[in-house]
């Protein structure tokens, strides 16, 4: 024989929906039978069925928003996924996995992941792509000294905004910041001066016009694309080593070992784990040249120029 507690909630568990309403009838049992068990017709206490559904319930929701955040093709359909679902959002703040082993937060933040990494890559694309342009472009100029200074300035202030790759040394006086503050953000030290490596790659282009003949487009871009990743890696310092370091930049006949020595700042190796503390996102920037070293491969940065190159000079 049913009792009163078992008709009038039995009915109502197997309706519930969500957990909003789960909430509202654990509520209603803890105000109405604190001290009391009430068990269903099975014999099961109704705050054990109460959880079990709560979890079945959160399971079922659980699949629904994974099967969601996989239909999804962009970081922006990402944002616009967290912003806009009720369902994600009733979750705020819970974990959300399904069957004890899929953490959907996880696969949501992977995604994200996934998505800023191919971004940043096409970025990193374009932006090597309209270097390149630019200096095939020197091939058509005759040679003139002010020229070098001229476009080395445009190269190099282009190099500065590229992602960074650290080079494993670290000054002595940033390294007792780092460990004395792991929330300590270094200083990166450009140690082949913006305005040398434009130079650099100006010079090239001017005084060896016929460089481009009997080479693939690909083996070019991959050879430009390897100078750029040369000069885009950085030492750790202070914010004061580098101000020191700058006055030496302009002076081409100084190396930038001996701009450090000058300066007296001691370098030590630091590993990328140690890098990691107070840099998460440092070595994220090798993954992505790698990348770009790949897509040059496979021909993908080849649509940017006419092919062949209509530049043939002696």
């Amino acid at each position: 024989m049913y009792t009163v507690e078992q008709v009038r909630h039995e009915p109502r568990l197997i309706d519930v929906v969500n957990e909003l309403e789960l909430d509202a009838l654990d509520k209603e049992l803890e105000t109405n039978y604190p001290r009391k068990v009430v068990r269903l017709s099975d014999g099961q206490t109704l705050r054990q069925a109460i959880k079990d559904r709560r979890g079945a319930i959160k399971n079922r929701d659980a699949r629904k928003l994974l099967q969601q955040i996989i239909a999804v093709n962009s970081l922006e359909e990402l944002n616009q996924f967290e912003k806009s679902s009720s369902l994600w959002n009733a979750y705020a703040g819970k974990m959300l996995v399904i069957d004890g082993s899929t953490n959907v937060r996880a696969v949501l933040e992977n995604h994200r992941r996934a998505y800023r990494f191919k971004r940043d890559v096409k970025k990193l694309e374009l932006k090597v792509a309209a270097l390149a342009i630019y200096n095939l472009s020197l091939q058509i100029h005759p040679f003139m000294e002010e020229l070098i200074h001229i476009h080395g300035r445009n190269h190099g202030n282009a190099i500065h905004d590229l992602p960074y790759i650290h080079s494993g040394w670290v000054s002595m006086e940033c390294f007792k910041e780092m460990e004395q503050d792991k929330t300590y953000n270094p200083s990166k030290e450009h140690f082949h001066s913006r305005q040398q490596s434009g130079n650099t790659l100006v010079r090239e282009s001017l005084l060896n016009p016929g460089y481009l003949n009997k080479r693939s487009l690909s083996e070019i871009l991959l050879g430009f694309a390897q100078q750029l990743h040369a000069f885009v890696h950085v030492h750790f310092v202070t914010p004061k080593e580098n101000n020191k370091l700058m006055k030496h930049q302009q002076n081409e006949s100084l190396s930038w070992q001996e701009a450090y020595g000058k300066e007296q700042i001691i370098l030590l190796p630091i590993t990328e784990e140690a890098v990691r503390i107070n840099n998460p996102n440092a070595c994220l920037e090798r993954q992505l040249w790698n990348e770009l070293f790949n897509r040059i491969k496979n021909g993908s940065l080849n649509k940017y120029f006419w092919n062949p190159l209509p530049i043939t000079l002696d």
